[in-house]
């Protein structure tokens, strides 16, 4: 992978979870799901900037090293 391909930041299980969801008609069960994921994309992204992983982020490969533009955020 190169520095100018985007990886994403969310695990492939959460992005098959996104993709299946916006199948389903707009209900707020649907729009409630999307939010908590999106919200959980978000608090990762925060982890990143602030450099304090937590397991599951090292095992997934969402560290500073792997997302640099975000890294450069703390400074």
């Amino acid at each position: 992978m190169t520095n100018t391909e985007n990886k994403s930041l969310y695990t492939p299980k959460e992005q098959q979870l996104i993709n299946h969801l916006l199948t389903l008609p707009n209900r707020p069960q649907v729009n409630r799901l999307l939010y908590k994921l999106q919200q959980r994309q978000v608090n990762r992204e925060v982890r990143i900037i602030e450099n304090r992983p937590n397991k599951n982020d090292i095992a997934n490969g969402f560290t500073q090293k792997e997302f640099p533009w975000l890294a450069k955020f703390n400074y």
